[in-house]
């Protein structure tokens, strides 16, 4: 079961065993202000997890984050062992933004391991792999899409 950390409309963010989920969607920007207080909870979360891993889903209408939030982001993973990224749909959007991602995943001077999917089967799949046995991939996808409905709800 999911731990629902904070909920407003459009967003979702909570903890599933150890694994950080965050879900975007609609129109919930992603801002410096949201992304400090992700880092927040990041930061008291991480002792009580020797291993923790992240999961962001994007939809397709969440808006691209602005410079702040994109600054304290690139601070966020040097608290994972592994992280994916959703974003879903096939749109020449979605293409583009899953290009620019990885783009920015490999020029970045920290090295970490991340990874870009269009697929939520397909990025836990791999998020589970690399976590096992801590993460179940089944179980994970059902939380992620429960937190999903509780972002468009804007509430628990």
């Amino acid at each position: 079961m999911a731990e629902v950390l904070w909920v407003e409309p459009g967003f979702a963010f909570g903890m599933v065993g150890p694994t950080m989920v965050q879900v975007w969607e609609a129109e919930c920007q992603p801002n410096g202000a949201r992304m400090t207080r992700i880092l927040e909870a990041l930061q008291r979360l991480k002792p009580s997890y020797p291993r923790l891993f992240m999961l962001a889903y994007v939809g397709e209408r969440s808006p691209f984050p602005d410079a702040e939030a994109r600054k304290v982001a690139s601070t966020f993973p040097a608290y994972f062992e592994f992280y994916v990224g959703v974003h879903p749909g096939s749109s020449f959007r979605m293409s583009m933004v899953r290009s620019a991602m990885a783009a920015l995943v490999m020029m970045s001077p920290v090295r970490s391991r991340f990874e870009v999917f269009e697929k939520l089967d397909e990025a836990v799949r791999r998020l589970a792999k690399q976590a096992h046995p801590e993460v179940n991939a089944l179980s994970l996808i059902e939380e992620v899409n429960e937190l999903r409905r509780v972002a468009l709800a804007g509430r628990v």
